[in-house]
């Protein structure tokens, strides 16, 4: 088996990065999330926006390198929030995304990408680690075994 690399991200990253939030959006649709935009204008306006959250201190982007055959596989993004007024202060991680890329799954590199922001959650005093996931995801069960508990249940009405 392939050497696993963990990284933070960098501005060379940015590329990778809008290609995986794509096909990771694409995967979504499939498990039942919504139609993605066919408009290349909104997919380039959003990997502006990506460059700028890279470099954001609160947004932890990371790299999955496969060190063997010198390829970028996955990515996750995540971010630092802070909660306070109404509440008792406090931070947590919300992971917003992980993308592995096809080949590369059910190899454990999700679950080393879970582990890196757990520590990296413990390290600024993290509360706890959140993320959303569709019912339908295969990595819900993933989540699971890595301790993610359902918390939130999250209702739509569609209109016709």
């Amino acid at each position: 088996m392939s050497k696993i690399l963990i990284r933070k991200a960098t501005g060379d990253d940015l590329d990778f990065i809008a290609g995986c939030l794509k096909l990771m959006l694409e995967d979504i649709s499939g498990y039942g999330g919504d139609m993605l935009s066919k408009e290349i204008s909104a997919w380039n306006s959003h990997k502006e926006k990506l460059k700028k959250y890279l470099e954001k201190p609160d947004k932890i982007f990371l790299i999955a390198v496969d060190e063997t055959k010198k390829i970028n596989i996955g990515y996750a993004e995540s971010r630092v929030e802070n909660v306070y007024e109404l509440f008792a202060g406090f931070k947590f991680l919300h992971i917003s995304g992980i993308y592995i890329s096809p080949e590369y799954r059910k190899k454990g590199i999700g679950r080393h990408i879970i582990k890196y922001l757990q520590q990296y959650s413990k390290k600024n005093n993290c509360r706890f680690i959140e993320l959303n996931v569709l019912l339908n995801n295969p990595a819900y069960e993933l989540y699971k075994e890595m301790g993610f508990n359902d918390f939130l249940i999250k209702m739509r009405k569609y209109l016709s």
